[in-house]
């Protein structure tokens, strides 16, 4: 929270945070101040408050500022061509030293990608806090002789532009993974173009060898018909001599005997 502007605060801003313990200045002093011996402020402003009104199609929107520094020719406009909402404002203080603008921006007028430029160049808000009302930013600059120009920019363009950066970086993101995928896909591919080409070298192995298993079976079968040629040769050779033989042959007598040979014997 914030406390109260006391001009005879002289605490130092160097930290931030609910609690006043994080590294970075919030326009809140990191120490509290002593209104009496029993009361304190814990959370002593480093600049005043004030209050600027923006209108808007009718419609009236507050911007609160606590600065250190004097703040003076506020303005709210529309760009008519970008859409772009500006708000600009002087501060002044005195040369050299640091100034501080803490702003809540209402977010139903300024509610796209947030610039501020001081004197033309820009510079980086801390953002303290953000809700769907308000929007806390915090940044410094350097007083010089004269008064700086700070300028506001709720950009429509830049906000289109980060939407479509981060739509693209998605689509990166996306076309990574499909890279991923594509090369993933390559990868089996190769792969299963070389167990292709190993089924493919075994299947010609396998080719080769039942070419020659069927060419071994047709001289096996060619040496059984020779053979078999060879015996039916033989075997009719065979047949042919023994019927020759056969016709061949005498036939059997019987043996004739002598008369005188029986005689002898009786």
């Amino acid at each position: 929270g914030e406390g109260n502007y006391w001009s005879n605060y002289n605490g130092t801003d160097f930290f931030r945070g609910t609690f006043q313990n994080e590294t970075g200045s919030d326009g809140i002093g990191d120490t509290p101040f002593t209104i009496d011996k029993i009361v304190y402020d814990n959370f002593p402003l480093m600049g005043a408050f004030s209050f600027y009104d923006a209108h808007f199609k009718n419609e009236e929107y507050r911007f609160t500022f606590i600065s250190n520094s004097t703040i003076s020719d506020f303005s709210f406009e529309v760009g008519v061509e970008t859409g772009n909402k500006l708000v600009r404002f002087n501060v002044a203080g005195e040369n050299g030293s640091v100034g501080f603008c803490r702003i809540w921006i209402p977010r139903r007028l300024m509610n796209y990608t947030i610039i501020v430029l001081v004197d033309g160049e820009e510079t980086t808000p801390t953002w303290l806090s953000s809700t769907d009302e308000y929007a806390c930013i915090y940044f410094t600059y350097i007083h010089s002789h004269s008064a700086s120009v700070v300028e506001i920019i709720s950009s429509k363009t830049l906000d289109w532009y980060y939407t479509l950066l981060a739509k693209y970086v998605q689509l990166q993101d996306k076309l990574g993974s499909l890279n991923m995928s594509y090369y993933g896909l390559l990868n089996n591919l190769s792969a299963l173009l070389e167990s292709y080409a190993q089924l493919q070298g075994n299947y010609t192995e396998l080719y080769d060898s039942y070419q020659e298993l069927l060419r071994r079976y047709d001289e096996n079968l060619q040496n059984l018909q020779n053979l078999t040629y060879a015996f039916l040769a033989i075997t009719t050779l065979f047949l042919i001599v023994t019927i020759y033989l056969t016709r061949r042959l005498p036939t059997s007598r019987p043996l004739k005997r002598d008369k005188n040979e029986s005689v002898n014997k009786l």
